[in-house]
């Protein structure tokens, strides 16, 4: 797999000067686990980026089964394509935990986006990167078995984990990985079972353990032709930030 740091996080590239100047224009907002921080259809006037906690974007099909695409987590930036492009919101963005996140408006955007070349181009570095993922889920969406995908599923979510991933849990029940999936619980653990088996996991109630990343990345990691991408992350240093709205 290829690890990118900071893949969603196009703050973190800029230059020391701007990324503060940026920091200190934002405000900060306090989103409650289970609330949203705007829903499929809105009016896209702001975008953000976690200062703590967690976001899930996500759809619900007829039947009201959620369908997750991505979690993102602390440092992450979401909500700016909606600002560029000015089309209505594509999925829910919920607070997966309780959050803070910064929230900068439109009009910030276009203002940085015409002053700073190198803010222009972090974004568009981001946005390539995010189609190379979605190019990747794509195929293994179209091609690959429940378990194949369970597999490359698991690595993505271990490489996000900030301390060693075979020491560390991965918080997500067999529920939420068959939400960003499509698939059954049931079906889920049918699979999780024969990777237990197999000694590349381990289960607990409500969490996963991955016990060999190794192997399981090169059972599952390169399935699809192509090395998969995956967001990595580490523990952020403190910003400077305004009052909380």
């Amino acid at each position: 797999m290829i690890t990118v740091p900071h893949l969603h996080d196009f703050i973190e590239q800029l230059p020391d000067a701007l990324r503060g100047e940026l920091v200190l224009q934002a405000r900060q907002r306090k989103i409650d686990r289970g609330d949203a921080v705007y829903h499929q259809g809105d009016e896209p006037n702001e975008w953000y980026q976690i200062v703590s906690g967690a976001v899930k974007l996500c759809s619900y099909s007829n039947e009201g089964n959620e369908l997750v695409a991505v979690e993102l987590q602390q440092g992450d930036c979401f909500g700016e394509m909606g600002v560029i492009d000015s089309l209505p919101r594509i999925s829910n963005a919920i607070a997966a935990r309780d959050c803070i996140i910064r929230v900068w408006t439109r009009a910030d955007f276009e203002s940085f986006n015409r002053q700073f070349p190198a803010f222009n181009t972090a974004v568009m570095q981001v946005l390539a990167r995010r189609a190379r993922l979605a190019y990747c889920v794509w195929l293994e969406t179209s091609g690959l078995s429940l378990r194949e995908r369970i597999g490359i599923a698991l690595c993505r979510l271990a490489h996000t984990l900030v301390t060693d991933p075979t020491e560390t849990d991965i918080p997500i029940s067999q529920e939420g990985l068959g939400n960003m999936l499509g698939a059954s619980r049931q079906s889920v653990n049918k699979e999780l079972q024969q990777l237990a088996a197999a000694q590349l996991i381990s289960l607990r109630y409500g969490k996963i353990r991955v016990i060999d990343l190794e192997q399981l990345t090169n059972s599952y990691g390169v399935l699809v032709g192509t090395d998969s991408i995956v967001a990595t992350y580490q523990v952020p240093t403190a910003g400077v930030s305004r009052a909380i709205d």
